[in-house]
C-alpha cells in the first residue's frame, strides 16, 4: 500500500519498491511521464513531485536545494525505499538534488539545467500572452529572489491591462490570475532557482535521450531512444526502456 505525503502526489499503488518521479503537470498537454511510468504494467507505486505545484503555495524564495530537501524528506517516509528516483527536463536540478540527499539511484530523462536566459525568455512569451505588441524590456536583477518579485508585480500590472482591455469582471481576473498568472510565476520559480544552482560534474546514473538531444554528460551512461524531444514524455518505448533500468529482468519475461 502506497502513503501519501503533502510533497508527492500518488499515481499508483502496489507492492512493490516504488519510483519517484520529478517532473511537470502538463495541463495543456495531456498526460505527462508521471501518468506514463504509472500505465506501466509492474506492481509498484509511482509518486510525482511537481516543483510547480509546490511554488504555487510559496511565500518565500526557494533553491532547487530547498524544494530537494522537502521531497527527500517525502521520500524517507516512504514506507518502502525507492527503487529509482527519475527527473525529466527542466526538474533535473531538483531531482539530483533530491537523489543526493537520499541516496536513491537517479535516471534523467531528457535533462535541462535552466539559466536565467531561459528564464527571460518565458517571461517574455508569458508577458505576450497578456498584452498586445512587443512588451517594453523589463531590467532584472541578478539576485534571483528580487528578480522574480519584479517578474511577478510585472504580469501582475499585465493582467489589469488584460482585465481592463477586455472587461473582465473581478471574478473572472481572480480566475484568470489562479489559472494562468500565478502558474508563470510558479514556473519562473523554477527556472530561476535552477539558474542559481551550479552543475553537478556527474548529475545521474543514467541519463535516457532523443535523437536530438545535444548535451553531453561525462561518465554518465546515455541511452539514446530514436524519439524526438517531444515525444519523450509520453512514448511507451520511454517507458519500457525506464522499466528496464529499474527491473533489468523484465524485459526477458
Amino acid at each position: 500500500m502506497s502513503a501519501s505525503t503533502p510533497a508527492l502526489e500518488v499515481l499508483a499503488d502496489g507492492p512493490g519498491a516504488p519510483l519517484v518521479i520529478i517532473d511537470f503537470i502538463r495541463i495543456s498537454a495531456g498526460a505527462g511521464l508521471g501518468e506514463l511510468l504509472a500505465s506501466a504494467p509492474a506492481d509498484r507505486p509511482v509518486y510525482r513531485a511537481d516543483p510547480v505545484e509546490t511554488l504555487l503555495r510559496a511565500d518565500r524564495f526557494r533553491s532547487a536545494t530547498d524544494l530537494a530537501e522537502e521531497y527527500a524528506a517525502a521520500v524517507h517516509r516512504l514506507p518502502v525505499r525507492p527503487a529509482r528516483i527519475v527527473g525529466y527536463c527542466s526538474a533535473t536540478p531538483v531531482a539530483v538534488r533530491t537523489a543526493e540527499l537520499t541516496g536513491v539511484p537517479l535516471v534523467l530523462v531528457e535533462p535541462t539545467w535552466p539559466d536565467r536566459a531561459a528564464a527571460a525568455h518565458d517571461f517574455r512569451g508569458f508577458r505576450a500572452t497578456l498584452r498586445e505588441g512587443e512588451p517594453a524590456a523589463v531590467p532584472l536583477d541578478a539576485d534571483p529572489a528580487r528578480a522574480l518579485s519584479v517578474m511577478a508585480r510585472t504580469l501582475d500590472g499585465d493582467l489589469d491591462v488584460f482585465a481592463r482591455a477586455n472587461d473582465l469582471p473581478d471574478d473572472e481576473r481572480q480566475d484568470t490570475r489562479e489559472q494562468l498568472v500565478d502558474r508563470y510565476v510558479a514556473w519562473l520559480h523554477v527556472l530561476l532557482s535552477a539558474s542559481a544552482d551550479p552543475v553537478p560534474p556527474r548529475p545521474a546514473d543514467v541519463v535516457l535521450a532523443s535523437r536530438d538531444y545535444t548535451a553531453e554528460h561525462p561518465g554518465v551512461e546515455t541511452l539514446r531512444l530514436d524519439l524526438s524531444a517531444g515525444e519523450m514524455p509520453t512514448a511507451p518505448v520511454t517507458r519500457a526502456a525506464l522499466m528496464a533500468l529499474v527491473d533489468p529482468t523484465a524485459a526477458l519475461r
